[in-house]
């Protein structure tokens, strides 16, 4: 597998990426105390465990002289730092969602009609075109697809580096989003274009509604991370997430296109399966472009300093 030539972006240790993730989670648990929130330990300790053992896996790579086995390894450890990113997000998100008030979809929904983007007839359309509805949940749902393949791209090249540089972004994305969603939570179109009752079956219907104000009228204070619920709609994460898999696949010549366009199909699926407003999506690719930057900015700091004070020196 080809690997071409890229900007220079932010160097991450292992130990620097999973001290990050130590501390997010840290920030994020204290949070959810905070707000009188906690999670259901027995139920998730699948999850936890996964967690735990690709910690486990980062002390012992050090010891393991076999390259074959060092790239399984660290295809498992970033698979596992993953999921933890994953977590970090969720509990942000239902911390944030505990902490918001009211819903923006009137905002939303008028912001689409100045873009001149009409939601509820391309929700006629799918609901006409009924033949269309596996293969649309089929490429929504390839955001679970996409990270396996870019993780294991970078690990089995040997680019743990900018394996790690991804992941780090992946939390930045999703810190940004749970920020943004706690000034503007939304029910999404869905629930407000169509109501509680709709034809077509969209893979997001409004049951992150209900799981929000569950949250914020105290009747749900404890979470279960192996039955975890969605619940940002601005801004889309699904289209934050995109731009950040084809980012991280752009380096591998051979996965480029097929990224993109796995990715493209996933964009164009998220406002009726995702039940998302277009100004949503739009957000959501600010938001990947944000946390692209918080990478790659740095890392070209560093060496334009650095260049300077070489120039100094030689001058």
């Amino acid at each position: 597998m080809a690997v071409e030539g890229e900007p220079t972006i932010l160097t991450i240790s292992r130990t620097g990426a999973w001290l990050f993730l130590s501390c997010g989670l840290t920030a994020a648990l204290l949070i959810l105390a905070a707000l009188g929130l906690s999670i259901d330990w027995w139920a998730s300790r699948s999850g936890l465990l996964l967690i735990a053992a690709g910690g486990g896996l980062a002390l012992f790579r050090g010891r393991v002289q076999n390259p074959l086995v060092g790239k399984l390894i660290d295809a498992l450890e970033g698979l596992s730092f993953f999921f933890g990113v994953t977590v970090f997000g969720i509990l942000l998100t239902y911390a944030a969602a505990k902490a918001s008030v009211g819903y923006y979809d009137a905002w939303l929904a008028a912001a689409d009609v100045r873009l001149g983007f009409n939601w509820t007839a391309m929700y006629d359309f799918m609901d006409r075109h009924r033949w269309l509805m596996v293969p649309s949940k089929q490429m929504y749902f390839s955001i679970f697809a996409s990270p396996i393949i870019v993780i294991c791209a970078h690990a089995l090249t040997g680019r743990t580096e900018r394996l790690r540089a991804f992941l780090i972004c992946f939390a930045i994305a999703l810190a940004i989003t749970a920020a943004v969603f706690l000034y503007v939570p939304a029910q999404s179109a869905l629930p407000y274009w169509i109501g509680r009752h709709p034809s077509y079956p969209a893979a997001v219907t409004d049951q992150h509604v209900i799981v929000i104000d569950a949250l914020r009228a105290g009747t749900l204070t404890t979470i279960d991370l192996s039955r975890p619920v969605g619940l940002v709609s601005f801004p889309s994460f699904h289209a934050a997430a995109a731009l950040l898999f084809v980012w991280a696949a752009w380096p591998f010549r051979r996965l480029r296109l097929p990224l993109a366009l796995l990715n493209l199909a996933m964009l164009i699926t998220t406002p009726v399966e995702g039940s998302h407003y277009l100004v949503e999506i739009i957000a959501g690719l600010v938001v990947a472009c944000v946390s692209i930057g918080c990478i790659h900015v740095p890392a070209l700091r560093a060496a334009a300093g650095w260049n300077a004070g070489a120039d100094l020196k030689t001058a």
